[in-house]
C-alpha cells in the first residue's frame, strides 16, 4: 500500500500548490510532472496488479490472440499483433497498452479541461463503484477503447471539416476495440442533434432515476438480459458472459447510496451554477447523462463499466463547476471532494488488503523490475 500512499501524498501537495500558485508556467509544469507520475504508475505495474491484467497478458502470449480461449474484439487483436511484432515480453505489452490508455486521458484533459492539474487529480481519486484510476490498472482492452473514444469525440465535436469524419472513424475503431463503446452511440446521436439545456428536465431525470435505483422491486440487470439479444449482432465478440450473476449484483444500500449520491451532488451543483452556455458543451451533456445512467445501472458491478464512457467526463466538468462557485459554495464543494474521496480510496485499499477481498485487486502494487 506504500506506493499508493506516496502517490496520494504527492497529489495532495500538487493540488495544494496549484490552488495557491499564480504562475501559469509552474502550474503547467506540475501538470506534466503529475501526468508522468500517473502514466508510469499505470504502465510499469507488475502482471499481478489489476485483476484482469494477467488474462490480457495471456491473450498477448496466445498464438491465436485468444482471450479466455475465444476470439476477442477485432481491433484489440490487431493491436496485440502489432505489439507482438515490436516486442514479445509481457512487460512491453503492459507498458505499451498502459501508455496508450493513459495518453487518451492526457489528451482529453490537455484539450478541454479548464484546470488541468485538478482534472488529473480527479482522475486519480474520483469514481463510482470503483475509482477510475483503479480500473485503469486492470481493464486494458476497454481503456484502449476509451482512448480512441476520447480522440473521436474531440475530433468530431471540437474540430472542423474532414477532421469530423476522422472522429467518426475513430469512434468505429473504439467499438471494434471494445464493444461496450457502442453503448454511448444513442446518447451521442442525441447531443449531436439537440442539447438539453432545461435544468428542470435534468433535475427531474436525476431525482426519478435515483428513486428507481433505491427501490427494491426493479432490476436493470434483468431488463438488460432481455435487450442484449437485440444489440448483440452489432458487437464484434460475444459479451453474454457479462450478464452472468458471477460478475456480482450490488446489494441494495438503502436511500443514502454513496455510490450514487456524490455524482448527484455534483449534478445539482452544476444545475445551480453552470450557465446555459456551459450546459450546451458536449462533455457537460455526457456528464449529466452519466448521473442518470449511474443511477439506473447501479445493481451490478459490470454496469459502471458501461457508464464509464460518460462518468469519466466528471474529471472535466467538476473543474468547470468549481470555477463558477464562490464563497461558502466553493469551500464546501472542495471540502466534500477532498474529504469523502480520500476516505473512499482508503476504505477500498484497506478492503483489498484483506484475505477476503473480491473485485479489482490493485494491491500489493509492484513494478515489473
Amino acid at each position: 500500500m506504500i506506493p499508493f500512499f506516496l502517490l496520494y501524498v504527492y497529489l495532495a501537495i500538487a493540488s495544494f500548490c496549484c490552488f495557491r500558485l499564480k504562475s501559469i508556467s509552474l502550474k503547467r509544469a506540475i501538470f506534466f510532472i503529475t501526468s508522468i507520475y500517473i502514466w508510469l504508475f499505470i504502465s510499469l505495474r507488475n502482471i499481478s496488479v489489476g485483476t484482469d491484467t494477467i488474462t490480457y497478458v495471456q491473450f498477448f502470449s496466445n498464438p491465436n490472440f485468444y482471450y479466455h480461449g475465444k476470439p476477442t474484439d477485432v481491433m484489440f487483436e490487431y493491436l496485440g499483433r502489432l505489439l507482438r511484432s515490436l516486442g514479445r515480453s509481457k512487460e512491453f505489452f503492459i507498458f505499451s497498452t498502459g501508455t496508450f490508455s493513459f495518453f487518451g486521458i492526457f489528451y482529453l484533459i490537455r484539450n478541454i479541461s479548464p484546470n488541468k492539474i485538478f482534472s488529473v487529480v480527479l482522475f486519480s481519486i474520483v469514481g463510482t463503484t470503483s475509482m477510475f484510476f483503479f480500473l485503469y490498472l486492470s481493464m486494458i482492452r476497454q481503456a484502449c477503447a476509451m482512448s480512441l473514444f476520447f480522440f473521436s469525440l474531440i475530433y468530431f465535436f471540437e474540430k472542423k471539416n474532414w477532421q469530423k469524419y476522422l472522429g467518426l472513424v475513430l469512434y468505429l475503431m473504439s467499438i471494434l476495440m471494445h464493444g461496450s463503446a457502442v453503448f454511448a452511440l444513442p446518447f451521442l446521436l442525441i447531443i449531436s442533434i439537440y442539447r438539453i439545456d432545461n435544468k428542470i428536465i435534468w433535475a427531474a431525470g436525476f431525482v426519478i432515476s435515483y428513486l428507481y435505483a433505491v427501490n427494491p422491486w426493479f432490476s436493470t440487470t434483468e431488463l438488460i438480459k432481455i435487450a442484449y439479444p437485440i444489440v448483440s449482432s452489432f458487437l464484434s465478440r460475444d459479451y453474454s458472459h457479462y450478464m452472468q450473476l458471477s460478475f456480482g449484483y450490488i446489494p441494495a444500500k438503502g436511500f443514502f447510496n454513496m455510490d450514487l449520491l456524490p455524482f448527484m451532488i455534483f449534478g445539482f451543483y452544476g444545475l445551480r451554477f453552470l450557465t446555459t452556455e456551459d450546459l450546451h458543451k458536449w462533455y457537460v451533456q455526457l456528464f449529466m447523462f452519466s448521473i442518470i445512467l449511474n443511477n439506473v445501472l447501479s445493481d451490478n458491478y459490470m454496469w459502471p463499466r458501461l457508464v464509464l464512457y460518460f462518468s469519466i467526463f466528471s474529471i472535466i466538468v467538476i473543474p468547470y463547476i468549481y470555477d463558477r462557485l464562490f464563497g461558502i459554495y466553493k469551500y464546501s464543494f472542495a471540502t466534500f471532494i477532498f474529504t469523502y474521496y480520500p476516505y473512499k480510496i482508503f476504505r477500498q485499499l484497506l478492503h483489498q488488503a484483506s484475505n477476503h477481498a473480491l473485485g479489482n485487486i490493485v494491491i500489493p502494487y509492484k513494478i515489473f523490475f
